[in-house]
């Protein structure tokens, strides 16, 4: 099972969140996140999926790099990335979308030792 230290080795801006919330996104993980063919990558998938939950329920805890800012003169813009680009909720966060390439990577690699 992952664990709290786990997530924090990939998203470190959660060290102040209360211990509920690491329950819950973790209890989650556990439920999303199963079988062999993630290897010796599950607890570090299941932590990238309860930062993903974490960014999604505590916004304004997450560091948000999927929020662009430019600038031009004296013309500036802010927008956030992703929104209707999205494919599903996990391109919404960059752990999101670190959970998919390794799924990728992690199920690609099974399907080829079948």
């Amino acid at each position: 099972m992952a664990t709290k230290a786990d997530v924090l080795k990939w998203a470190p801006e959660f060290a102040t969140l209360p211990e509920s919330d690491f329950t819950f996104a973790l209890a989650e993980a556990d439920l999303v996140v199963l079988g062999s063919a993630w290897g010796a990558r599950i607890e570090s998938a299941k932590a990238l999926f309860a930062a993903h939950l974490l960014t999604i329920v505590r916004p304004a805890s997450a560091a948000r790099p999927d929020v662009v800012s430019e600038s031009v003169g004296g013309v500036s813009r802010t927008y956030a990335v992703g929104g209707a680009a999205a494919q599903d909720d996990l391109d919404e966060t960059k752990y999101g979308r670190l959970f998919k390439r390794m799924r990728r990577s992690s199920f690609a690699c099974s399907a080829q030792v079948l």
